[in-house]
């Protein structure tokens, strides 16, 4: 791989680790729409599986926020229990 352009010059090969695939399932509970959460998983994956990434979408007197269960963004989280983690 070659990037040029004035002031930098990147050159080499940079392999990539650990990239997760783009398809995944997803779900969305729309059940509160002050509080929406979305969570991302891989296919064949069930809600009761530790296997999803969530957020939670906070709409509050005119802010809107973006939140991690659990402040981070690991696909370990289950779906089913997504009331009980701290969005962070």
């Amino acid at each position: 791989m070659s990037f040029d352009r004035p002031g930098v010059n990147i050159k080499g090969s940079y392999p990539v680790q650990n990239v997760k695939p783009f398809i995944y399932i997803s779900n969305v509970d729309k059940s509160d729409p002050n509080n929406i959460y979305i969570g991302l998983a891989m296919p064949n994956s069930k809600d009761s599986d530790a296997a999803w990434f969530i957020i939670k979408y906070e709409y509050s007197s005119g802010q809107e926020k973006i939140r991690f269960a659990n402040g981070n963004n690991e696909f370990n989280k289950i779906w089913d229990n997504r009331n009980i983690y701290n969005y962070l």
